[in-house]
């Protein structure tokens, strides 16, 4: 009920900023549905991204409408404490603003005049200077006002985390978003857009290159500049033969950018990330008491379940906190990146560590294989898990004397 009331927020936010930048117009339903079903893959389930696409829109409503300074206190306190990794975004929806308050030569030419009312330069400072104040309202202190500057970038951190990967067309969804990205640059190219917009699509665009899962506010406010760019277009146009095949083009063209998100959502349903480690775990406590137990996990999703049962990790799906700059440690992840690829010595990694257990993966088939023919490790079970549609095996063992 949680996600669906929220998904259904935040496509009423985005039809009403689509009404203030374009009418009433087809455009605007059209971009609604198309845009509220590109954001029901992967973006309505209950994670705290709900609460940031909702506050990141009232925020955009906010300054379209030059709303008063207290607002953006509001924002920077809710999203600091509902999402801090995002809380630096806040800045960054000022950014297209302050430009459009700059007058610079040839902007005439390129870009609509700036919409009114719009915040000053003086307002745009002072609206920053509140959020950086209210960032501080936050249990963590300013380590979760910078978190967004310390779990993105690693190189690591973007090949072992799905959401964080770089966008391919040999994805399906990768594919969609370049069609649009590119329809959204031709819009801002060939057709007069206000300064913010444009800015939104060039700027949401390429943080969606940067890591898979910032193509939700790609959808959100890039393509925005798509809809003001096809506000004039209106149904009386079809009369014509040529409006009749320009929409006909459109309608097969959507349908062209639906059907492979239909597809990957069908293989998304098949994961059964939920369930994965629990049958280890029952098998585990029926002789071993929690605080016994040292595990190795690379069972993606699992090492967080065993951890709620008290169980020990190497490490579970907080990837970025096994890196030094967050644990103020070590490099874990560095370390767990290269014992699975067969960098270093599983065998001294495991006597280092002095593990009692570990629960492997088949998607990481060196050490899969190396444990499996290791007289060290004892087999326990062997269950299976689903991953984007595709079957993979997972192993318990008990680890020896190494």
């Amino acid at each position: 009920v949680f996600e669906s009331v929220m998904a259904f927020a935040i496509l009423i936010l985005y039809h009403v900023l689509c009404r203030r930048l374009a009418g009433r117009c087809p455009a605007v339903f059209i971009a609604t549905f198309a845009v509220g079903f590109l954001l029901a893959y992967g973006t309505f389930a209950v994670r705290p991204q709900l609460f940031t696409y909702v506050i990141l829109s009232v925020c955009l409503l906010w300054l379209l409408r030059d709303g008063p300074l207290w607002g953006y206190a509001f924002f920077s306190v809710l999203l600091v404490n509902l999402h801090a990794a995002m809380w630096p975004m806040l800045f960054i929806m000022l950014l297209p603003f302050v430009a459009a308050a700059c007058s610079f030569p040839g902007a005439a030419k390129l870009f609509a005049a700036a919409e009114k009312p719009a915040p000053t330069l003086k307002k745009l400072a002072a609206a920053a200077f509140i959020i950086a104040l209210g960032g501080f309202l936050n249990p963590y202190g300013t380590d979760a006002m910078a978190y967004g500057f310390v779990s993105y970038g690693d190189p690591v951190l973007h090949k072992v985390v799905a959401e964080m990967a770089y966008i391919t067309v040999a994805d399906d969804m990768g594919a969609v978003f370049l069609a649009v990205a590119v329809a959204a640059l031709f819009a801002v190219g060939r057709c007069k857009v206000p300064v913010p917009y444009a800015l939104f699509s060039l700027g949401t665009a390429y943080m969606a290159l940067s890591a898979w899962r910032n193509m939700s506010l790609f959808w959100l406010f890039g393509t925005l500049s798509i809809v003001y760019a096809a506000k004039d277009w209106r149904p009386a146009s079809l009369a014509t033969a040529s409006g009749r095949r320009r929409a006909a083009l459109a309608g097969v063209l959507l349908l062209v950018l639906m059907l492979p998100v239909a597809a990957h959502d069908e293989r998304r349903k098949m994961d059964d990330s939920g369930l994965r480690g629990v049958r280890a775990v029952e098998l585990l406590l029926k002789d071993n008491r929690p605080e016994d137990i040292r595990m190795f996990v690379n069972v993606p999703g699992a090492g967080s379940y065993m951890e709620f049962h008290g169980i020990k990790c190497y490490t579970d799906t907080r990837y970025e906190m096994y890196l030094k700059a967050n644990n103020k440690r070590d490099d874990i992840l560095y370390e767990d990146y290269d014992l699975q690829r067969g960098f270093i010595d599983y065998r001294d990694f495991f006597a280092a560590y002095n593990f009692t257990h570990a629960y492997v993966c088949e998607s990481t088939p060196f050490l899969f294989r190396q444990i499996d023919n290791d007289p060290a490790f004892t087999f326990l079970f062997e269950d299976t898990f689903v991953d984007q549609g595709t079957v993979w095996r997972s192993r318990l063992y008990k680890v020896g004397r190494l």
